[in-house]
């Protein structure tokens, strides 16, 4: 006579998110998702010099239910290291901060980390700064003060897709 007996099943130890991101980043294409508490996550990371924007844009981004500022930087300094510890999703990045600039700081993430998106958002929005902006690998640019591009921008940046909307002109 045959007995049964219970089998546990084997368990594979998690991984934490910062190894599964650093495995996989090379094969990660923008928008890699992490999963907390059955929710798809999107994590972004803010790098503006006025605490007043980027407790606003946290409060803005975190409306979108799957949407989670991973990290804030305060100066062009910051970016870099934060961006090698979180690996975000995505970034918004100031033009203009202390230290480097926002062009200075996406030319260094860019050759780093080519997958991650990057969207900046200045109050000096223009098509010579758009065009700058690219030339440095930024895959997206819009006015800070204009609330609805930022949200269209970061959903262009995880699908793959660019955003760089029209500058508009006040010619009386």
């Amino acid at each position: 006579m045959l007995r049964a007996f219970p089998i546990e099943p084997f368990r594979w130890p998690m991984p934490s998110e910062r190894e599964v991101r650093l495995l996989l980043h090379d094969d990660v294409s923008p928008g890699h998702l992490w999963y907390e508490r059955n929710y798809l996550l999107v994590r972004i990371l803010v790098a503006d010099d006025n605490p007043m924007v980027r407790h606003y844009l946290r409060e803005v981004l975190e409306q979108r239910g799957i949407w989670r500022v991973c990290d804030e930087a305060r100066t062009g300094g910051e970016v870099l290291p934060k961006v090698q510890r979180t690996l975000p999703d995505v970034i918004l990045l100031d033009f203009q901060m202390p230290e480097l600039n926002g062009l200075e700081v996406a030319k260094q993430v860019s050759r780093l980390f080519p997958k991650i998106p990057i969207l900046m958002i200045t109050f000096h929005f223009s098509k010579q700064l758009a065009e700058a902006a690219r030339d440095v690998g930024i895959r997206g640019a819009c006015a800070k003060t204009d609330v609805r591009s930022i949200m269209a921008g970061v959903d262009a940046l995880l699908h793959q897709e660019s955003y760089f909307p029209a500058i508009q002109t006040n010619i009386a």
